[in-house]
Protein backbone atom coordinates (compact mmCIF):
# COMPACT_ATOMS: atom_id res chain seq x y z
CA UNK A 1 0.00 0.00 0.00
CA UNK A 2 2.97 2.47 0.98
CA UNK A 3 4.02 1.96 -2.83
CA UNK A 4 1.05 2.57 -3.76
CA UNK A 5 0.37 5.97 -2.37
CA UNK A 6 3.83 6.87 -2.87
CA UNK A 7 3.31 5.91 -6.79
CA UNK A 8 0.06 8.18 -6.55
CA UNK A 9 1.79 11.60 -4.91
CA UNK A 10 4.68 10.71 -7.65
CA UNK A 11 2.52 10.70 -10.66
CA UNK A 12 0.79 14.40 -8.98
CA UNK A 13 4.36 15.79 -8.77
CA UNK A 14 5.47 14.28 -12.49
CA UNK A 15 2.08 15.87 -13.85
CA UNK A 16 2.59 19.56 -12.27
CA UNK A 17 0.12 18.94 -9.98
CA UNK A 18 2.57 19.25 -6.86
CA UNK A 19 4.52 21.90 -7.86
CA UNK A 20 7.92 22.26 -6.37
CA UNK A 21 7.77 24.37 -3.09
CA UNK A 22 4.13 22.82 -2.42
CA UNK A 23 3.25 22.05 0.60
CA UNK A 24 1.18 18.24 1.05
CA UNK A 25 -1.43 17.96 3.42
CA UNK A 26 -1.22 17.44 6.86
CA UNK A 27 -0.48 13.39 7.59
CA UNK A 28 -4.22 13.04 9.13
CA UNK A 29 -5.53 14.57 5.65
CA UNK A 30 -3.62 12.52 3.82
CA UNK A 31 -4.66 8.76 5.92
CA UNK A 32 -7.98 10.00 5.42
CA UNK A 33 -7.52 10.21 1.71
CA UNK A 34 -5.89 7.30 0.72
CA UNK A 35 -7.64 5.61 3.07
CA UNK A 36 -4.43 3.95 5.09
CA UNK A 37 -2.69 3.77 8.37
CA UNK A 38 -0.32 6.25 9.77
CA UNK A 39 2.86 3.87 9.66
CA UNK A 40 1.64 2.96 5.99
CA UNK A 41 1.32 6.88 4.95
CA UNK A 42 4.54 7.30 7.03
CA UNK A 43 6.43 4.30 5.19
CA UNK A 44 5.15 5.83 1.86
CA UNK A 45 6.65 9.25 3.13
CA UNK A 46 10.11 7.63 3.44
CA UNK A 47 10.27 6.45 -0.24
CA UNK A 48 9.15 10.08 -1.69
CA UNK A 49 11.61 11.22 0.74
CA UNK A 50 14.55 8.99 -0.54
CA UNK A 51 13.68 9.80 -3.83
CA UNK A 52 14.38 13.39 -3.26
CA UNK A 53 10.50 14.52 -3.64
CA UNK A 54 9.64 15.70 -0.50
CA UNK A 55 11.43 17.30 2.35
CA UNK A 56 9.78 15.98 5.24
CA UNK A 57 9.36 18.81 8.33
CA UNK A 58 8.92 16.87 11.56
CA UNK A 59 7.46 18.44 14.17
CA UNK A 60 5.86 20.96 12.01
CA UNK A 61 2.21 21.92 11.22
CA UNK A 62 2.93 21.49 7.93
CA UNK A 63 2.71 19.08 5.46
CA UNK A 64 5.80 17.96 4.00
CA UNK A 65 7.35 19.88 1.03
CA UNK A 66 7.29 19.05 -2.77
CA UNK A 67 10.87 18.86 -4.45
CA UNK A 68 10.96 18.81 -8.15
CA UNK A 69 13.07 16.23 -9.29
CA UNK A 70 16.78 17.01 -10.02
CA UNK A 71 19.61 15.93 -12.57
CA UNK A 72 21.62 15.85 -9.54
CA UNK A 73 19.33 12.91 -7.99
CA UNK A 74 19.43 11.42 -11.15
CA UNK A 75 23.01 12.01 -11.96
CA UNK A 76 23.89 10.61 -8.36
CA UNK A 77 22.35 7.28 -9.15
CA UNK A 78 23.60 6.75 -12.27
CA UNK A 79 26.71 7.54 -11.07
CA UNK A 80 26.78 4.54 -8.67
CA UNK A 81 25.49 2.51 -11.48
CA UNK A 82 27.81 3.85 -14.47
CA UNK A 83 30.79 3.34 -11.62
CA UNK A 84 30.02 -0.45 -10.80
CA UNK A 85 29.67 -1.27 -14.51
CA UNK A 86 33.28 0.38 -14.69
CA UNK A 87 32.27 3.04 -17.24
CA UNK A 88 35.07 5.67 -17.21
CA UNK A 89 34.96 9.79 -18.06
CA UNK A 90 35.69 8.75 -21.86
CA UNK A 91 32.69 6.55 -22.06
CA UNK A 92 30.62 10.24 -20.97
CA UNK A 93 32.70 11.78 -23.63
CA UNK A 94 31.96 9.26 -26.63
CA UNK A 95 28.05 9.46 -25.32
CA UNK A 96 28.51 13.12 -25.93
CA UNK A 97 29.65 12.67 -29.04
CA UNK A 98 26.83 10.17 -30.03
CA UNK A 99 24.22 12.87 -28.88
CA UNK A 100 24.96 16.06 -30.21
CA UNK A 101 26.04 15.78 -34.43
CA UNK A 102 21.97 14.91 -34.67
CA UNK A 103 21.23 17.49 -32.53
CA UNK A 104 23.19 20.47 -34.47
CA UNK A 105 21.93 19.20 -37.77
CA UNK A 106 18.46 20.00 -36.22
CA UNK A 107 19.62 23.56 -35.19
CA UNK A 108 21.29 23.68 -38.31
CA UNK A 109 18.64 22.99 -40.49
CA UNK A 110 15.94 24.92 -38.49
CA UNK A 111 17.76 28.41 -39.29
CA UNK A 112 17.03 29.94 -36.06
CA UNK A 113 18.93 33.19 -35.73
CA UNK A 114 18.69 33.12 -32.02
CA UNK A 115 19.63 29.85 -31.33
CA UNK A 116 22.71 30.74 -33.33
CA UNK A 117 23.37 34.14 -31.54
CA UNK A 118 23.17 32.01 -28.01
CA UNK A 119 25.78 29.53 -29.44
CA UNK A 120 28.11 31.67 -30.36
CA UNK A 121 27.61 34.02 -27.22
CA UNK A 122 28.65 30.49 -25.20
CA UNK A 123 31.40 29.62 -27.78
CA UNK A 124 32.68 33.14 -27.46
CA UNK A 125 33.13 32.38 -23.17
CA UNK A 126 34.03 29.04 -23.45
CA UNK A 127 36.87 30.19 -25.54
CA UNK A 128 37.54 33.28 -23.28
CA UNK A 129 37.71 31.11 -20.16
CA UNK A 130 40.80 28.88 -21.69
CA UNK A 131 43.43 29.54 -19.01
CA UNK A 132 41.04 28.88 -16.03
CA UNK A 133 40.71 24.89 -16.18
CA UNK A 134 37.70 24.79 -13.98
CA UNK A 135 35.54 28.04 -15.25
CA UNK A 136 36.70 26.46 -19.16
CA UNK A 137 35.06 23.42 -17.88
CA UNK A 138 31.97 24.93 -16.79
CA UNK A 139 31.85 26.98 -19.66
CA UNK A 140 32.00 23.82 -22.21
CA UNK A 141 30.00 21.70 -20.59
CA UNK A 142 27.24 24.82 -20.88
CA UNK A 143 27.90 25.18 -24.93
CA UNK A 144 27.42 21.10 -25.36
CA UNK A 145 24.27 21.50 -23.16
CA UNK A 146 22.69 24.23 -25.11
CA UNK A 147 23.47 22.12 -28.45
CA UNK A 148 21.12 19.91 -27.40
CA UNK A 149 18.70 22.19 -25.59
CA UNK A 150 18.24 24.20 -28.25
CA UNK A 151 17.60 21.20 -30.29
CA UNK A 152 14.22 21.26 -28.46
CA UNK A 153 13.99 17.89 -27.78
CA UNK A 154 13.32 17.04 -23.78
CA UNK A 155 14.46 13.18 -23.09
CA UNK A 156 17.73 14.17 -25.61
CA UNK A 157 18.33 17.67 -22.94
CA UNK A 158 17.99 15.41 -19.60
CA UNK A 159 20.28 13.01 -21.21
CA UNK A 160 22.37 15.52 -22.04
CA UNK A 161 22.44 17.22 -18.42
CA UNK A 162 22.99 13.90 -16.72
CA UNK A 163 26.04 13.33 -18.62
CA UNK A 164 27.40 16.63 -17.95
CA UNK A 165 26.80 16.41 -14.06
CA UNK A 166 28.58 13.01 -14.58
CA UNK A 167 31.18 14.66 -16.36
CA UNK A 168 31.32 17.46 -13.45
CA UNK A 169 31.48 15.11 -10.61
CA UNK A 170 34.55 12.71 -12.07
CA UNK A 171 36.08 16.04 -13.65
CA UNK A 172 35.52 17.78 -9.49
CA UNK A 173 37.74 14.17 -8.46
CA UNK A 174 40.34 14.49 -10.81
CA UNK A 175 40.54 18.33 -9.92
Amino acid sequence: MAELVAADIRARIARGELPDGATLPLESELTEHYQVSRPTLREAMRVLESEALIVPRRGSREGARVRAPSIDVAARYTSHLLQYRGATYGDLYQLRLILEPPAAAMLATANNHDALTRLREAYDAEGAALDDTDEYFRRSAHFHELVIELAGLTPLTVFAEMATELMRRQHSQIS
